[in-house]
């Protein structure tokens, strides 16, 4: 929504904060996923045709994206997946 309402707004200062929130998101997101993918590329079985782990510590948003890089790592199938326990 930030992306759409800096889009959207004529106030510069309004769209420098919708901008830079958005940059501070992207920056998180990057430290969370680097770090899923060391815990995975240590985790896994890198003998295992296919390369899996599942953790609740895991962000649902973010373990495709973790599937992908490791996959593409190692050049083999990756199924990363997070465990929801709150259901």
């Amino acid at each position: 929504m930030d992306g759409l309402k800096a889009l959207l707004t004529k106030d510069p200062e309004k769209q420098r904060y919708f901008l830079e929130h958005m940059d501070t998101m992207n920056t998180e997101r990057k430290k969370i996923q680097e770090s899923m993918i060391q815990e995975t590329d240590e985790k896994i079985d890198h003998e295992n045709e296919l390369l899996r782990v599942a953790s609740e510590d895991f962000h649902e948003g973010i373990v495709g994206i973790v599937a992908g890089r490791i996959a593409e790592k190692h050049n083999k199938p990756a199924l990363i997946m997070s465990i929801n326990t709150k259901e």
